[in-house]
């Protein structure tokens, strides 16, 4: 009984060495990107950041001048409800 004991012991050390030694990045960082971002530069348009009475907003400026919040624009080509809050 005492010898099963130590194989198990042993066997509990092993597998918290195997497995809690395993070293995580501290900067790894999320890979998926942003689908609205994504769809703009897909179209040829620009990114870009804008401060708004609420905080940040990501914009997109396509080939033809038309500036448009990211989201809206994903919104609105990917047949979702669009709805304004302004």
């Amino acid at each position: 009984m005492n010898k099963h004991l130590g194989v198990a012991a042993v066997l509990v050390v092993l597998l918290i060495l195997i497995f809690g030694c395993s070293q995580r990045s501290a900067n790894s960082k999320a890979s998926m990107s942003n689908p609205a971002s994504d769809y703009c530069v897909s179209l040829g348009g620009e990114l870009a950041i804008k401060k708004g009475k609420d905080g940040q907003i990501g914009v997109c400026k396509l080939p033809d001048g038309q500036i448009m919040e990211e989201w809206l624009l994903y919104r609105r080509d990917h047949n979702y409800d669009v709805v304004r809050h302004e």
